[in-house]
């Protein structure tokens, strides 16, 4: 008889379903749209909505925000476009906490979907055509679907950082996106804000890609800007998740302007009616630039402007004496060494000793990939579509277990073990129990399989919007981010493309 025929089966499915936050809404009580999309003056605006949430990313929030950025794109020359797209947070009213950006996906969501989805594939060759769809009616959303869209929103935002050369022949430039990151920015958030031409740090900005422990990695886009800040920076960060706050965001090039959340509402206003200053360029681009240049002048303490490079930046901020540290440590070979190194220091670096004790509470596998993808990502040029796409093979594994693959090895639960010690569990002095528990029971086989390509008709892929002048609504892409085996041997020795040990 089939599994799903008994009727314990059925109640489990339904009740991983409403661990999933899909519960219908009361209907006394209508909760407000978790995503603004509008238009003011001559800009378009995206305001995340769940504050409550701290603007965790849903699907449905996704979904819009990608239609609308590429309604706006497509449109870019028209008479009646907008000039650029601005992109913030909303906060509770009244609250005295720090304001929020965006802390990032709402993983509770993707973790309840990876177990339903995990439970469907084991058992659902066993149902009866009848109950077949009752389950997929009862699933919820599909974290590779969630992934997919996710990425496919900060391919679009990073299409603003484009310029005429990395463009079809013949097409015009995207809008200029302006993220004002007035608070928490972690994780997803990251992904819709830094991949975009401004971003705006302020007093209240925190910043970090803690993924690593919670069992995952630093996607989003992580591979492109992690992977060009300067020396092992973005290295450090993806590794330990550590936090930067306010002028430090600026400070190693996250953020490209720093402004006072008291000047935000002026600089809003007059980003969306056209307020340029005199002589700030012809283009939508050279203007926003300009506005944020002033207010980042008005901003400073001193009255002159942040460097955007960590390196030739003002001793002030807090990594400045420890980036030779970050260096040193960081730009070993592998996860081991780099553990070693740091071991090795902390019994006189107390900065060393946090960063060893961080790692050592994060997961084995989650660390293993984080490296081997800044790595690898660097390689892969200047195309964020390429770094992406290799990402989402990353993300669906270590969600799905390889399990998409045909495989069912359940080796990388790591990600659902990791958010129920973080959020399930949150308080009660339960550890996560990563599998495997150490850096060296990960094998070379093991790691690649995360980085191969997926099965036919299951890679990203990403659409260009036309500009309207060039026939078609979008152009396809397909964006390759195989490293070659003749590159491969280049690179390393033989144990990975990243050339070096796990």
């Amino acid at each position: 008889r089939s599994l799903l025929s008994r009727p314990s089966a059925i109640r489990r499915c339904r009740a991983l379903q409403m661990t999933s936050g899909s519960t219908p809404a009361s209907p006394a009580a209508e909760s407000p749209p978790p995503v603004l999309i509008s238009r003011q003056g001559r800009a378009g605006l995206i305001q995340l909505n769940r504050p409550r949430a701290l603007n965790a990313l849903t699907l449905p929030m996704l979904t819009e925000t990608l239609q609308a950025l590429h309604r706006w794109q497509s449109g870019r020359c028209r008479p009646d476009a907008v000039d650029l797209i601005i992109i913030k947070g909303c906060t509770r009213s009244g609250s005295t906490r720090r304001p929020v950006f965006c802390a990032g996906g709402d993983v509770r969501a993707v973790a309840a979907a990876a177990r339903l989805s995990r439970s469907r594939r084991r058992q659902l060759h066993l149902a009866t055509a009848g109950l077949d769809q009752q389950v997929d009616n009862n699933c919820g959303s599909n974290p590779s679907e969630f992934f997919r869209v996710e990425f496919q929103l900060n391919h679009a935002i990073g299409l603003s950082a484009l310029n005429l050369s990395q463009l079809p022949p013949g097409w015009s430039p995207y809008q200029p996106f302006v993220a004002l990151m007035d608070g928490i920015v972690m994780g997803g958030g990251a992904g819709v804000s830094v991949n975009g031409s401004h971003r705006v740090a302020t007093e209240h900005t925190l910043f970090a890609m803690p993924e690593a422990a919670i069992g995952f990695f630093p996607d989003v886009g992580g591979g492109h800007f992690l992977g060009r800040l300067p020396g092992e920076l973005g290295t450090f960060l993806a590794l330990t998740g550590h936090r930067l706050a306010g002028r430090d965001v600026r400070a190693c090039g996250i953020a490209t302007h720093f402004v006072r959340s008291d000047l935000l509402s002026e600089l809003e206003d007059r980003l969306c009616h056209g307020c340029w200053p005199s002589g700030s360029g012809p283009d939508s681009h050279s203007r926003v630039s300009a506005i944020l240049d002033e207010f980042e002048s008005r901003s400073s303490d001193s009255g002159s402007r942040s460097s955007s490079s960590a390196r030739d930046s003002a001793a002030g901020w807090s990594l400045s004496p420890h980036l030779a540290e970050i260096d040193a440590h960081f730009s070993r070979c592998s996860v081991s060494e780099i553990l070693s190194s740091l071991a090795a220091a902390a019994p006189s670096s107390q900065f060393a000793a946090n960063q060893l004790s961080a790692m050592r509470a994060a997961s084995p596998t989650s660390l293993a990939v984080s490296l081997r993808q800044i790595r690898r990502c660097r390689r892969l040029g200047d195309s964020l579509a390429r770094v992406l796409r290799l990402e989402y093979r990353l993300a669906v594994r270590l969600v799905d277990g390889n399990e998409q693959d045909g495989e069912g090895d359940g080796d990388s639960g790591d990600f659902l073990e990791g958010v129920r010690a973080a959020l399930d569990d949150k308080g009660r002095g339960q550890p996560p129990k990563w599998r495997p528990a150490s850096v060296a029971e990960i094998t070379e086989a093991q790691l690649e399989k995360y980085f191969r390509p997926l099965p036919p008709g299951q890679e990203l892929t990403f659409a260009l919007p036309s500009d309207g002048l060039c026939g078609g609504d979008a152009l396809e892409i397909d964006a390759d981010c195989d490293i070659a085996p003749a590159e491969q041997q280049l690179l390393g020795d033989g144990r990975g493309a990243d050339g070096g040990r796990l």
